[in-house]
């Protein structure tokens, strides 16, 4: 049941607020000689979080709306990764020296079909052009149904110390809609590799509003995704944007639910995740009470980041 507030904004339509500005607003005016700028004009010793995006998928999600192409082959992803360390180093002779990297964070795509030594190398010429703070966070999203414990390894080795599992919905009919189909032997399995090798802290990501998904369905991913106790979910609201996605118009419009009924999938996956024990930071964020997220929201000293931290 929806609160009187929830059924008078379910209509409104707002930014993703994790991105600011968005990315329907980037444009061309902003070009290498302002980026030159803004990096020789932070502050020395003024903590930085890096981001590397790896853009390649072995299939493509019909949902996603990040810049990605599907490659059944390594040779696109080296090409690529020759030309992300050359960036990285352009970029560290444009920054102050000793400038501390708290966060680094690899997206995508699917970062993980990096092969293992490819990636211990991208993570030695990174420490190679940066300074590392000691309690850095290098995170990584990792899809669950390609993860092997030689990969997992090698994240280990690198230095990883969070993972962030694609699940969005544990419901096959769902999943089938949206060109994604994975068990949650899979997930369980990964989260599980992940442990094993140390890295324990886990986040999950889940999605609502997406083609065929209904309130019962969402609780259902919930109950499942909390029973694994992942530190922290993202539990995001699904864009529909094809006229910007392509891939989004392989969705059938007419199987996605209304605003109304979004809102009620929303409520209803926070409330199951509260009742699972899990704290809600902000409007799409949820961390077990022990979680650094929960305590520094609970000590009201909580700011969020451009990637959603």
């Amino acid at each position: 049941m929806l609160s009187p507030i929830s059924k008078k904004y379910c209509d409104a339509q707002s930014p993703w607020y994790t991105i600011y500005p968005t990315v329907s607003q980037f444009s061309t005016e902003v070009g290498a000689k302002a980026y030159e700028k803004w990096l020789r004009g932070l502050a020395p010793g003024e903590p930085v979080s890096l981001y590397l995006h790896i853009p390649f998928c072995r299939s493509i999600c019909w949902y996603c709306g990040f810049p990605t192409a599907t490659t059944l082959q390594d040779a696109p992803i080296l090409d690529y990764l020759a030309v992300l360390r050359e960036e990285i180093r352009l970029v560290a002779e444009n920054v102050p020296k000793e400038l501390p990297v708290m966060d680094v964070h690899f997206g995508g795509g699917t970062p993980t079909l990096i092969k293992p030594a490819e990636f211990l190398d991208l993570m030695s010429h990174l420490r190679l052009h940066f300074a590392f703070s000691r309690s850095a966070t290098i995170a990584i999203e990792i899809d669950p149904r390609a993860f092997t414990a030689e990969v997992a390894e090698a994240l280990a080795a690198a230095g990883v110390s969070r993972a962030s599992l694609g699940v969005q919905s544990f419901d096959p009919i769902v999943q089938s809609a949206i060109n994604r189909v994975q068990t949650e032997a899979q997930t369980a399995a990964a989260a599980k590799n992940l442990r094993e090798h140390g890295i324990s802290r886990i986040n999950f990501d889940l999605i609502y509003g997406l083609p065929r998904q209904t309130v019962q369905s969402c609780v259902r991913t919930a109950t499942l995704a909390a029973a694994m106790r992942p530190d922290r979910l993202a539990v995001f609201s699904y864009a529909h944007i094809p006229s910007f996605k392509k891939n989004q118009r392989l969705i059938d419009e007419a199987e996605l639910p209304d605003n109304g009924a979004r809102a009620e999938q929303a409520a209803a996956v926070a409330d199951t995740l509260v009742a699972a024990g899990y704290r809600q930071v902000g409007l799409d964020h949820f961390a077990l009470p022990e979680d650094e997220l929960a305590l520094v929201q609970k000590a009201g000293r909580l700011r969020r980041n451009s990637l959603g931290l």
